[in-house]
């Protein structure tokens, strides 16, 4: 907002990190104890192709965008541009990537609705989960 505004009245242009580094110079903004840590993890970690894939949906420019990476070499192995964010699109996408690279062993999703519950219940599997499994293809969101 503020970068915004001094950029429409003042055609100034400024860092987010200058203007965070002037409000706390000048007391307007307070640490706080609570602040989050950063997580120590290792993002990247599997050896070989295929052992993992990361999916996850996107809204680009107001059309849905699901992305499949794979977690050794971070390749994208599929990808599709739906109007709606589905459990079928999902099944779609996953189905070519597949038919391309052949199946990982498993899948590490978000909780998103197109991968983790059904709408009706909010537990149980959906049909994502259900055609991994009868693929022998493990599903994990963590």
């Amino acid at each position: 907002m503020i970068l915004e505004q001094l950029f429409k009245k003042n055609n100034i242009k400024i860092s987010h990190n200058t203007i965070y580094k002037i409000l706390k110079q000048e007391r307007y903004i307070v640490d706080c104890d609570n602040k989050r840590k950063q997580r120590n993890y290792v993002r990247y970690e599997r050896t070989y192709s295929n052992e993992l894939w990361h999916m996850d949906w996107s809204l680009v420019n107001g059309t849905n965008l699901l992305v499949i990476i794979d977690d050794a070499s971070r390749f994208i192995v599929g990808w599709g541009l739906f109007n709606e964010a589905t459990t079928e699109n999902t099944i779609v996408v996953t189905e070519k990537a597949i038919d391309v690279f052949g199946k990982p062993e498993a899948i590490l999703t978000d909780r998103g609705c197109q991968f983790y519950y059904n709408f009706m219940d909010k537990k149980g599997t959906t049909k994502f989960q259900e055609n991994l499994k009868n693929k022998g293809i493990a599903f994990t969101n963590e």
